[in-house]
């Protein structure tokens, strides 16, 4: 009787903890398709930092794509975890929507103090949280983050292009003008050698 009880109490514990398997694992397939759906991209990194100048500001921005293995939108949210003392986040909604299959700019606005020396690095560090919209309205929300790292590097002021216009005409100007006098000069050799 006692090993017919024991086979019983062990089946039911067999039951709880396939089915506790089962729940883990369906979660972490949740978990893992949320995160091969969402990205974060950048038109600068580690090779290419954001090149900036002392006392400059410059509006950049990251794209939140949601894209392969995606099945519904994703709500993020972003919090610059470090250089958030010269970047900001402009036109800050609490949550940005990812739609389906698509894309949004998170605008950001970095602005370099004027005493700063040139060669100076940075790093602007932006963490994204996200969750699915049916995620975060049950008991229990799962969901992701995906951090951002900008790299930023401070260099000298940047030649303004009215000025570099400004210096192409003067050399264009000059070298007409130089031109214009080894004309005349050519000229004058041919008079000169057919007078005699």
């Amino acid at each position: 009787m006692k090993t017919l009880k024991n086979k019983k109490i062990n089946s039911v514990g067999n039951k709880k903890t396939i089915g506790m398997f089962g729940i883990l694992t369906g979660v972490l397939i949740l978990v893992i398709g949320s995160v091969l759906a969402f990205g974060v991209s950048s038109q600068y990194w580690k090779d290419y930092p954001l090149q900036i100048s002392p006392g400059e500001t410059k509006d950049i921005y990251v794209v939140l794509q949601n894209r392969a293995g995606a099945t519904e939108d994703i709500i993020a949210t972003g919090t610059i975890t470090k250089g958030s003392d010269i970047a900001k986040l402009t036109g800050f909604k609490k949550e940005y929507v990812v739609p389906f299959g698509g894309e949004i700019k998170v605008n950001i606005r970095v602005s370099i103090p004027q005493e700063i020396e040139i060669g100076h690095n940075y790093d602007i560090i932006i963490d994204f949280d996200f969750s699915s919209p049916t995620e975060s309205q049950g008991p229990l929300a799962i969901g992701s983050s995906v951090e951002k790292i900008i790299p930023v590097l401070v260099i000298t002021e940047p030649v303004e292009p009215a000025e570099a216009e400004k210096s192409n005409l003067w050399m264009y100007l000059i070298g007409m003008i130089a031109l214009a006098i080894l004309v005349a000069i050519v000229i004058k050799i041919i008079k000169i050698k057919k007078s005699k």
